[in-house]
């Protein structure tokens, strides 16, 4: 019966025929060379290996944690190994891949006594800003039914992630009044900034961000969180904000100047380092509005 306990020695000598990878540009199924070190961008490398009886031929195989790495980051499977008749090294199959969404990255393997192949998952890859430590862990199980693994334990899905919403913005333009005494145009913005995610946003800041010398401006402003900006950046902080809902707002703006252009709405979730909240969507996260 052929040995199919396989070392990291032996698999970096190997070339692998390897399952396909979740769908991306860089990392292709095929006969592949699993790397020792990163060099390039689409490199396998050997995340971990255990080893244990997943088929109950009552010998040993192995299991690989593989990741295809790009950069800090990259899909990862898990594949089970073993020998066939003439000693190379065959894939038996695939256990489980990560995917675009969840789970984003693989992290530890382990075989039980009965053969389960147990994979540890997290619902987001680490990078871009994002932790780790805010990601969602599971524990998966998968059996080999003669022809392929199939999942028999742990969870099937994802909920949402607390760490995670989906805010979004429109905004309307301003249109100035004439000037008065002193020379100040004054105008009213209407802003509506809607949670599509699936987590209430506790707080959440919102920047008009336009020509220099306008200033927040009237009672309006008294729905924001300390009311309007004295000065500096023109900012209005609002909160909760449940999954579904949505805030409009009217608020003043006094311009000393008699400039026109576009400026930006951008809304941001505001978390904490006990407790952080990002934006899982930033193509939704700011609006362009004419001034004039």
């Amino acid at each position: 019966m052929p040995d199919g306990r396989i070392s990291r020695s032996q698999l970096l000598a190997a070339r692998i025929d390897l399952p396909a990878w979740a769908p991306g540009p860089v990392c292709a199924a095929g006969p592949t060379r699993i790397a020792a070190d990163y060099r390039k961008e689409g490199d396998v490398l050997v995340e971990e290996l255990t080893h244990g009886d997943v088929d109950g031929d009552g010998a040993d195989e192995t299991v690989a944690l593989l990741r295809c790495q790009i950069f800090q980051q990259g899909p990862s499977q898990v594949v089970a190994l073993d020998r066939d008749a003439d000693g190379r090294i065959v894939v038996l199959g695939q256990v489980a891949r990560s995917a675009r969404t969840a789970p984003e990255w693989l992290l530890d393997t382990q075989v039980t006594e009965r053969g389960t192949v147990r994979v540890e998952m997290a619902d987001r890859a680490p990078g871009g800003g994002w932790s780790l430590d805010w990601s969602q862990r599971q524990w998966r199980g998968y059996r080999w039914s003669g022809t392929r693994f199939a999942q028999v334990d742990g969870p099937t899905s994802f909920g949402p992630n607390p760490h995670l919403t989906d805010l979004t913005v429109t905004a309307g333009d301003v249109t100035w009044s004439a000037p008065d005494a002193d020379g100040a145009r004054t105008g009213t913005i209407a802003v509506t900034v809607r949670n599509l995610g699936a987590v209430p946003a506790g707080l959440v800041e919102l920047h008009l961000r336009m020509q220099v010398g306008t200033v927040a401006d009237g009672a309006e402003w008294s729905a924001c969180a300390g009311g309007a900006p004295p000065k500096g950046p023109i900012v209005c902080r609002f909160g909760p904000l449940a999954p579904g809902a949505q805030r409009t707002f009217r608020l003043g703006l006094r311009n000393t100047n008699s400039a026109s252009g576009t400026g930006i709405a951008e809304v941001t979730p505001v978390g904490s380092d006990a407790d952080p909240l990002m934006d899982q969507n930033h193509e939704n996260d700011e609006d362009r509005y004419a001034y004039r």
